[in-house]
C-alpha cells in the first residue's frame, strides 16, 4: 500500500504541473526535461521505503542511476561514464553477500529466496508450509515451482523483481492469485484459471511484481 500511494502522489505532482503549465504558471516540460532522472531517485526512494529484501537491492540501484543521471546533466563532468563501472561493482558486492539460491534443485524451506545475476535458476519448492519470499531476475532468468508447495495460511506474499530478465512462475493448485506491481517498460502475464467465487476459503498468493525492461509469467 505504501509503494501505490507513493505512485499516486507522483502521478497528481506530475498532473498539477501540466495544468500549471496549461495555465502559464511556468513551463513545466522544460523543467522536466531538465529534472526528468529524479523519477530514477524517486523510484529508489519507494523502493526503500517499501522495505523489502529485494527493495534493498534495487533502491540502492535507482538511486545510483538517477544521481548519477542528475550531476551528468547539471555539471561538465561526464558522471555518466561512471555509471556501469558503478553498477558493476555493486553487483559485484551483492555476489559476495547475498545468500540466495541461485541453481536449481529442491527447497524445502518455508521462505523461497532466490537470485539470479547474470545467470539462470531453476528451483522447485516442496515446502510443507510456504510462508512466502523473493525472487529476483536481473540480466538473467528464473523458473519457480510451486505446485508441490503447501501453503497453510490464509495469505502468503510473493515478490517478483525482474530487471533485464525474465521469471516464470508456477503457483500450487487450490489456491488464489492476486498479482500487482509496478511495470516499467515491462510488464507480467496471469495465465493461471480464474477461480470461482465460492473458494474464497482457499490461501491467497499475493505477488507483487517489479519488471524493469523485463517479464513475469505466471501459470499453474
Amino acid at each position: 500500500m505504501l509503494k501505490r500511494s507513493w505512485i499516486g502522489v507522483v502521478i497528481i505532482l506530475i498532473g498539477i504541473g501540466f495544468l500549471l503549465q496549461q495555465a502559464d504558471v511556468f513551463q513545466f516540460t522544460t523543467l522536466l526535461a531538465n529534472w526528468w532522472p529524479v523519477i530514477f531517485v524517486v523510484v529508489g526512494v519507494i523502493q526503500l521505503l517499501y522495505r523489502t529484501q529485494t527493495s534493498f537491492f534495487t533502491g540502492p540501484l535507482f538511486l545510483i542511476i538517477g544521481i548519477l543521471l542528475l550531476l551528468n546533466e547539471w555539471t561538465d563532468i561526464q558522471f555518466l561514464s561512471y555509471l556501469w563501472p558503478l553498477i558493476i561493482i555493486y553487483i559485484g558486492i551483492i555476489f559476495v553477500f547475498y545468500q540466495g539460491k541461485h541453481d536449481g534443485s529442491m527447497d524445502d524451506s518455508q521462505i523461497l529466496h532466490s537470485l539470479s545475476l547474470f545467470s539462470g535458476s531453476e528451483i522447485i519448492s516442496r515446502s510443507s508450509e510456504l510462508k512466502g519470499g523473493s525472487v529476483t531476475a536481473i540480466f538473467g532468468g528464473a523458473e519457480i515451482d510451486l505446485r508441490e508447495a503447501i501453503i497453510l495460511d490464509e495469505q502468503i506474499t510473493l515478490e517478483l523483481t525482474s530487471l533485464f530478465g525474465g521469471i516464470s512462475l508456477k503457483v500450487p493448485p487450490n489456491v488464489r492469485v492476486q498479482v500487482s506491481g509496478i511495470p516499467i517498460f515491462g510488464g507480467w502475464e496471469d495465465k493461471t484459471r480464474h477461480r470461482e467465487t465460492d473458494d474464497d476459503l482457499q490461501p491467497l498468493l499475493l505477488i507483487k511484481c517489479v519488471t524493469i525492461f523485463g517479464g513475469v509469467e505466471i501459470s499453474d
